[in-house]
């Protein structure tokens, strides 16, 4: 489990880097792309720690080795991926992208 998050931490690094690249006036037709984009990456998270939580109880992040809290704060950021999903969701409205099934 340590490992995911690992993985999960560096990809999110790698994204978040991609999306914060500054844009040039030329660049602005490309505003709807670039949401979705950010929106597609916003699925992925929450669906990673939605799916995380869903597949681990309290007893497997005990049994991990992580101390009480740390499910709690997987939930809250959980919570904030799913207001961030809703956030681009309404700004992009009907040309929003759709979540994929991740497995």
């Amino acid at each position: 489990m340590k490992s995911v998050l690992f993985s999960f931490a560096s990809l999110a690094l790698v994204a978040r880097t991609a999306i914060s690249c500054p844009l040039t006036p030329e660049d602005t037709s490309n505003d709807t792309r670039l949401l979705n984009f950010a929106l597609t990456l916003e699925y992925l998270e929450h669906a990673f720690y939605s799916d995380g939580l869903a597949k681990y109880d309290e007893h497997a992040f005990k049994d991990a080795g992580f101390p009480a809290w740390v499910r709690t704060r997987f939930q809250q950021i959980a919570d904030h991926e799913a207001s961030h999903v809703a956030l681009l969701s309404n700004t992009l409205g009907d040309k929003a992208v759709q979540p994929c099934q991740y497995n």
